[in-house]
């Protein structure tokens, strides 16, 4: 028994002296950690969502890829964060002429001019293509849409968007959108009909009765408008 006993011992002393090899665990596919990451953009915690969209953005080109294959296997996800990780990664997927205003307008809101700047860009080419999308989100929208929506209208030479522009002219207590409305205007009409910035609702109903009057008599025989390449001076201030 006492021999037993010893080898035993022994025998259990040199299973512990022995190295236990534990591989490690296979790396995830990138599809897989990508797939994590997006989960965290679409957190309700906006730090963890910022942190992933920074990410997210900073793609190599083969994670690229990867991205964009894991986008066709959500072709119904419409969260503006992540439609503008795909954006950034010239990846934004065909939407409805209402989804890409959904997305420009929520784009315009997120900081830095990069991100106004591809917002009214989309909003330029669906005042193009759907003018009349925007002339009612013009007349339904908040405070903040309407400057831009203006712009777009004008520069894209909207003339269905004066009626409209000239309502928001004369109604709006709101320099912003006063500005905007009367420089679209200018550019739709023609510079001799710019309608003033500062004056009585008296003048700037008078400037309204000209311009609808010039558009009654004169409509076909004013100039083509003549739009600056940019808008951002027009939005800022």
């Amino acid at each position: 028994l006492v021999v037993c006993a010893v080898c035993l011992s022994a025998c259990a002393s040199a299973a512990e002296r022995r190295p236990v090899d534990v591989s490690s665990p296979p790396s995830p596919a990138p599809r897989i950690v990508l797939g994590e990451e997006v989960g965290r953009l679409l957190s309700h915690d906006a730090a963890v969502s910022a942190r992933a969209a920074q990410r997210l953005r900073s793609l190599t080109d083969e994670d690229r890829d990867e991205l964009i294959a894991l986008a066709e296997t959500l072709p119904e996800e419409r969260d503006p964060r992540w439609l503008a990780v795909l954006d950034d990664q010239q990846a934004l997927p065909t939407l409805t002429p209402e989804e890409r205003l959904r997305y420009a307008l929520w784009r315009a809101e997120q900081p830095g001019d990069s991100s106004g700047m591809r917002a009214q860009s989309i909003l330029l080419e669906l005042a193009r293509t759907s003018p009349a999308l925007l002339i009612r989100q013009l007349e339904t929208g908040g405070p903040r849409a309407r400057p831009r929506l203006a712009i777009a209208l004008g520069q894209a030479g909207a003339r269905g968007a004066v009626g409209p522009l000239l309502d928001l002219y004369v109604r709006t207590g709101d320099a912003r959108e006063r500005r905007a409305s009367a420089e679209s205007l200018a550019w739709l009409v023609g510079e001799g009909y710019r309608p003033r910035l500062v004056g009585s609702p008296a003048e700037m109903q008078a400037d309204a009765a000209r311009i609808r009057r010039a558009m009654r008599e004169d409509g076909p025989l004013i100039a083509d408008p003549t739009v600056p390449t940019t808008s951002e001076e027009f939005l800022d201030g």
